[in-house]
């Protein structure tokens, strides 16, 4: 029995070394992905730290280049904006004043949309309907002034120009809008 003893000892002292080395490699390897983590989180650190001027949301970032030889009349703005974020220049289709009027007829509505939504908040569904019909009025005020006008000009420009999307699309949201406020939608 002592000679059967004696060949499992080397098998139990090579299987305990061999465990000892997987265990010393486990450690050896997760403190390595300490490091490499560590060092990581350094150099976000580093990067966030550094100073880059950031550009606003709404400014283009092609502006410093310039109008493209042949697109002088071409605009920056976004398309979908009701206000465009931008002062129009003279001569375009949104320097209108009458398509000023109308956006700030569209301002006021947007405003009392939002009293009516804290006054259902606050279960006043009467106070909620009267800014509700408020706020269409305001957007059928909108629509009536911008009507003709929108035909017309409308019409004196490439229909591909943003200016053209800018307004067609406005007016569709606030009709869309007219339709959404109505009280017969809602029943």
């Amino acid at each position: 029995m002592t000679a059967r003893r004696r060949t499992n000892q080397p098998a139990l002292a090579l299987g305990l070394l061999g465990l000892i080395a997987l265990m010393l490699g486990a450690v050896l390897y997760l403190g390595r992905l300490r490091s490499q983590a560590a060092k990581a989180a350094e150099e976000a650190e580093t990067a966030s730290v550094v100073e880059e001027p950031a550009a606003p949301v709404n400014e283009n970032p092609f502006a410093r280049l310039g109008p493209l030889p042949g697109r002088e009349g071409s605009s920056d703005e976004d398309p979908l904006p009701d206000k465009p974020t931008r002062v129009p220049r003279p001569g375009e289709l949104t320097a209108s004043d009458l398509w000023q009027d109308a956006l700030e007829a569209v301002e006021v509505a947007y405003a009392r949309i939002q009293l009516a939504v804290e006054a259902r908040e606050k279960g006043d569904e009467d106070l909620a309907r009267g800014l509700d019909a408020e706020a269409v009025e305001q957007f059928e005020r909108a629509l009536d002034m911008t009507g003709p006008w929108a035909e017309r000009e409308v019409a004196s420009f490439d229909p591909r120009d943003v200016q053209v999307r800018v307004v067609l699309q406005a007016r569709e949201r606030w009709r869309e809008k007219v339709l959404e406020l109505s009280p017969t939608e809602r029943e």
